[in-house]
């Protein structure tokens, strides 16, 4: 090969990755954020958007009493929000901004808390007022649950006193396992017993066992409860459950298979208070733990009050009152339920090419042309 050839074959082994990098779809992964209630009463509260750069933003207002938040992660995903003085949950579309109700519960004398999705996109709430965990579907795929039918009783008080001796009292908290489908735990305040309220663990017929109680919890880890489990939340990376009252956080799972987690090593103590108040500075009375999320990284984001921490080998704030008064805030603080939702940004067609794409696919083809037309006449010479 002379040295023409040489310069020729270098050339477009050089331009050759430059153009299919010009030409490949973005990352598919854009960070996340957070979702934050803010619940305050008539007509003030908010929710919030956090990005993980800490970029707070509130694009939902004027409700009363936004409680519990769940993302159903469709394309595009939807932020469904308990709106507890109305009675009511809606839904917002993160993708274009637009709000709807989705259900009304107001015919009912409720206290709707918290929200769950199963695998089929079926929505559950916890009442603690009715004892009960509603079940939400839209039958129709109207894209709401308003009509007739559509809002019905899973289980109650009285179901699960007949599974377990304990009746659900006082249900706070609901979340979904991750592993086994259909099956879902309720944290509940009941203190029966002094048992410091109960996580019961609920199969896909209805039937309730318990799952882990303060008491066992106290035995297992030597940190009580304060009479309910006010968050729940599996950690995506390991399937554990997290269960939190308003001051302690643990790590639950059922090691042996016998469906509770009241073995020992099932129940680990994450932190509380006075571990998060000694590593941030925050005073213990302005940390109460409402709402808890993990990111993509599997740390863990705890809610409440003023502050948004983030727990990993230690804790640390991710935002508190200065950074939503330099976002705009101006109202009062009083932060209740947190998700995360993962963003993700739409691949570029194969065929959208950059500047530098442009150039460099030119360049390229212009060298397999030119090479070519030598080629050719250089047979026709001989």
């Amino acid at each position: 090969m002379d040295n023409k050839k040489r310069r020729i074959v270098v050339f477009i082994a050089a331009m050759l990755p430059i153009s299919v990098l010009a030409v490949m779809p973005a990352s598919a992964t854009d960070g996340g954020v957070f979702w934050v209630s803010n619940d305050k009463w008539g007509e003030e509260g908010v929710v919030f958007r956090i990005t993980l750069d800490k970029e707070i933003t509130f694009p939902i207002a004027g409700f009363d009493s936004p409680e519990g938040l769940e993302i159903r992660t469709s394309s595009p995903a939807e932020l469904f929000i308990i709106e507890t003085d109305e009675d009511r949950i809606w839904k917002y579309d993160t993708s274009t901004g637009a709000l709807s109700m989705y259900a009304d519960l107001s015919a009912y004398v409720v206290d709707l808390q918290s929200l769950a999705f199963d695998d089929n996109g079926v929505l559950f709430a916890t009442d603690d007022v009715a004892d009960t965990v509603w079940r939400i579907d839209d039958l129709n795929g109207d894209g709401d649950a308003l009509d007739a039918g559509e809002v019905t009783v899973f289980i109650n008080e009285s179901s699960v006193r007949t599974d377990t001796g304990y009746g659900l009292e006082d249900p706070e908290s609901i979340v979904f396992a991750a592993s086994s489908s259909g099956v879902f735990y309720v944290g509940d305040e009941n203190e029966t017993d002094g048992s410091d309220g109960f996580i019961f663990r609920v199969l896909p017929d209805g039937t309730a066992n318990i799952y882990a109680t303060g008491k066992s919890l106290l035995a297992l880890t030597g940190h009580d409860t304060g009479g309910e489990f006010e968050a729940l939340e599996v950690n995506p990376f390991t399937g554990e459950l997290y269960a939190s009252d308003d001051d302690t956080i643990w790590a639950l799972r059922d090691l042996n298979g016998d469906g509770d987690a009241m073995d020992a090593g099932e129940a680990t103590f994450i932190a509380n208070e006075s571990t998060i108040s000694a590593d941030t500075g925050v005073p213990e009375g302005d940390i109460d733990i409402k709402g808890l999320a993990f990111d993509d990284a599997g740390a863990l984001y705890v809610s409440g009050e003023e502050y948004i921490f983030k727990i990993a080998s230690s804790a640390t704030v991710f935002v508190g009152p200065d950074d939503f008064v330099a976002a705009g805030f101006t109202g009062d603080l009083d932060l209740d339920d947190i998700v995360y939702l993962r963003l993700r940004r739409k691949p570029a067609p194969v065929s959208a090419l950059t500047p530098i794409g442009l150039i460099a696919l030119a360049g390229l083809l212009s060298v397999i042309a030119a090479v070519s037309i030598r080629t050719t006449v250089r047979k026709k010479g001989e």
